[in-house]
């Protein structure tokens, strides 16, 4: 049985999103991509996570939206801790993240991609 925790990565940006999944895959995990919104709902639906690590700003369908369609349908996609990866500073976007469910956020221009494997590991203590 495989007890490896199954992350999925909601990052638009492929070069940021291949540095994650390379670091939390070589940090042991089992992880997922996904390049946008849509493609992060449409994995959600078809496999269950342990944790969603959600870019904000994405395009067709953004963070803040999946955000909410996990948290209003916790039977079809399960009770995940969900954390924004986001640039923006603004504390509105990240408030309101929270507000709707988010366990946390990582600033992307403030975390070193290795130091995010250690963030994934407190976040399951």
């Amino acid at each position: 049985m495989d007890n490896k925790l199954k992350i999925l990565v909601a990052e638009d940006e492929q070069d940021a999103r291949m540095i994650y999944l390379d670091i939390l895959t070589t940090a042991g995990y089992e992880v997922d991509g996904a390049e946008d919104g849509n493609d992060a709902i449409a994995k959600l639906s078809k496999k269950k996570y342990d944790l969603v690590l959600l870019d904000i700003i994405m395009p067709n369908l953004d963070g803040i939206a999946v955000l909410k369609e996990l948290k209003a349908h916790p039977d079809k996609y399960g009770n995940m801790p969900v954390y924004m990866l986001t640039n923006i500073g603004s504390e509105v976007a990240i408030e309101n993240a929270i507000s709707l469910g988010a366990k946390g956020y990582i600033l992307k221009s403030d975390t070193d991609p290795a130091e995010l494997a250690e963030l994934i590991k407190k976040a399951q203590e």
